[in-house]
């Protein structure tokens, strides 16, 4: 079971983030996923390759665990620079989430973005932890 808090509002405005999520049941915890092609073990120049990699990615894993990215309920973003993840990364993000997660983005997104002065390769942009529930049927 997995139910969304509602999202954060500050100063009357609607934020991109949720407040929180209410779940109960049986949980897969993904290790960090970045961006780094599958196939090719290439990590692409921009951060819009590297999420959609990502989520591809974390979309494969959690389906395979027996759940979707709809049933996140939780995740933690790592990004090297904040400004460019603003700019680009976090519209990339909100496209793939739109097309294969809408309810993520209506509920507001159960997410905590960091910044970190580098990741495992240096052209990594960013890395994603997620945390999902398993539905109980």
């Amino acid at each position: 079971m997995r139910r969304a808090m509602g999202v954060a509002r500050h100063g009357g405005e609607r934020m991109p983030w949720g407040k929180g999520v209410i779940a109960s049941g049986t949980f897969v915890f993904l290790a960090g996923v970045e961006g780094r092609h599958p196939e090719t073990d290439v990590v692409p120049a921009e951060i819009g390759e590297q999420v959609e990699i990502t989520w591809e990615k974390i979309k494969e894993r959690l389906e395979e665990a027996g759940t979707n990215c709809e049933n996140i309920v939780h995740m933690l973003t790592f990004v090297t620079d904040m400004d460019e993840w603003v700019r680009h990364g976090g519209w990339y993000q909100d496209r793939w989430l739109r097309k294969n997660a809408p309810a993520i983005l209506e509920e507001g997104r159960p997410n905590t973005l960091i910044q970190v002065p580098r990741l495992h390769l240096p052209e990594m942009k960013l890395e994603i932890h997620a945390t999902a529930v398993i539905p109980d049927d």
